[in-house]
């Protein structure tokens, strides 16, 4: 099934696009638990350069973040016909509650800042994720908990001085 902003010429196939959280396939997880995004592509021709990458996307259709083994100066190395590759994204899910899309996408030849000289195939919201409130965690507000770290000194004053 296509979606509108689907790329698909054939060259690659991007097979399965899992969401994996503490050693199961997910569509919820609570908000810091650890998240694999699990991308597999077939390659149905050869490439010198291939790259395999991701885009999170909030319920607005908001880019949340976006990266790929190119930008994170990870080479996957030359594929052959027939070829598969698994690209696992693990990170903590620190983010706000409620609902994303993970959209997938393959390219060869990587250059520049991020750019590609042939985008072999993407998957448009290919599978959904839900985000619930951990009760454990700091209150926050925002797109993404920075976990910040605190600490408090009191001041010392001078004997008499007024505070």
């Amino acid at each position: 099934r296509e979606a509108v902003g689907d790329i698909a010429t054939g060259y690659a196939i991007i097979e399965h696009v899992r969401l994996i959280s503490q050693g199961r396939e997910v569509t919820a997880l609570i908000s810091e638990e650890p998240l694999d995004i699990v991308i597999t592509v077939r390659f149905n021709r050869a490439c010198e350069d291939p790259h395999v990458g991701f885009q999170l996307r909030d319920v607005r259709g908001e880019p949340v973040f976006m990266t790929n083994t190119y930008c994170m100066r990870e080479k996957i190395g030359p594929v052959l016909p027939g070829q598969r590759i698994q690209a696992t994204f693990s990170f903590k899910a620190a983010l706000a509650p409620g609902s994303y899309t993970i959209t997938a996408g393959v390219a060869n030849q990587g250059m520049g800042e991020g750019q590609f000289a042939e985008m072999l195939a993407r998957r448009q919201n290919a599978v959904s994720l839900t985000v619930l409130r951990n009760i454990e965690a700091i209150q926050w507000t925002g797109v993404y908990n920075l976990a910040p770290h605190l600490s408090v000194q009191h001041a010392t004053t001078a004997a008499g001085a007024c505070p």
